[in-house]
């Protein structure tokens, strides 16, 4: 199988296709319930406190620098090697995941982990971490269900999801952790499970799928509700997933990363907050990201 290394994908409109690079420096864009009220003050307090030095110590905000070498497929968009720092694991060596609540293996959380540890191995060829990563890879092929998800098994109350909800950020992370497995081993198993991720991408939120259309365009949802929030960072993680397989000239991933940057390219303005950008469309106040986004 030939990898188009640095290719250009051209589609017959004329558009070139190059992976979406772009900065992810937005703001929170929540709706807010009496419920939430006091959780939401208390993140946008933690956000502004950012500005002045008062750094987060959480999880998902660590750093995570640009990367991205169109030249080397095995190298992820972003750095995630800060994340690989992580010790609690199950028996088997694969991470577990406690927040305030119940201990769990959490898709989203396994692939940053991953993908850190792949880019630890990249830089120092420590063995260790490419066997966590392929440990990890391992578990996505084990553990993706009939109809190709991974489903986040815990709720999500901002957005109002229950427990075991897809979502298109989980099946991007998981096609870059898969199909970044199989260019190290070359076993097939780790390619065909990233291909079956891709039919959710195709399904609308309402049939148990990852894909929203508003506007005539097809919106790849990290939090797939009713109300559709089109998130921007998870529908740019999807289309890092759909790249990936791109760059291995499979042509559904080819369509499929055609209409997400059609939508990408016609609704960027709306994110556009004239001095930052919105992290999601949803009514509600603009609420500040941290420095991290």
């Amino acid at each position: 199988m030939q990898l188009s290394r640095g290719k250009q994908v051209s589609t017959s409109a004329g558009l070139s296709l190059e992976p979406l690079a772009i900065s992810s420096l937005y703001f929170d864009h929540h709706e807010i319930d009496p419920g939430n009220r006091m959780s939401n003050l208390t993140e946008q307090a933690a956000n502004l406190a950012e500005y002045f030095g008062v750094r987060s110590r959480h999880y998902y905000h660590a750093s995570t620098p640009s990367t991205y070498d169109p030249a080397n497929p095995l190298r992820y968009y972003v750095d995630e090697s800060q994340r690989a720092a992580y010790n609690l694991m199950d028996p088997s060596g694969v991470p577990l995941y406690v927040d305030a609540g119940p201990t769990v293996y959490l898709p989203v959380f396994l692939c940053f982990c991953g993908l850190g540890h792949l880019s630890i191995f990249q830089r120092e060829r420590q063995e260790q971490s490419l066997a966590h990563f392929l440990r990890i890879a391992d578990w996505l092929a084990e553990n993706q269900n009939r109809d190709g998800l991974w489903l986040n098994p815990l709720p999500h109350r901002k957005f109002g999801l229950p427990k075991r909800f897809p979502s298109a950020m989980i099946q991007g992370l998981a096609i870059s952790c898969l199909t970044r497995a199989y260019l190290v081993t070359a076993h097939s198993r780790y390619l065909e499970s990233a291909v079956a991720a891709l039919p959710a991408f195709r399904i609308d939120i309402a049939g148990g799928g990852v894909a929203s259309h508003d506007d005539g365009s097809l919106f790849f949802e990290e939090y797939p509700t009713t109300a559709c929030p089109h998130v921007l960072n998870g529908f740019l993680y999807a289309m890092w997933g759909l790249w990936d397989l791109v760059r291995m000239q499979n042509d559904n991933a080819h369509d499929l990363y055609r209409q997400g940057y059609r939508t990408f390219a016609k609704w960027l303005p709306r994110y556009d907050m004239g001095y930052w950008s919105r992290y999601h469309l949803s009514n509600g106040p603009d609420n500040p990201a941290t420095l991290h986004y």
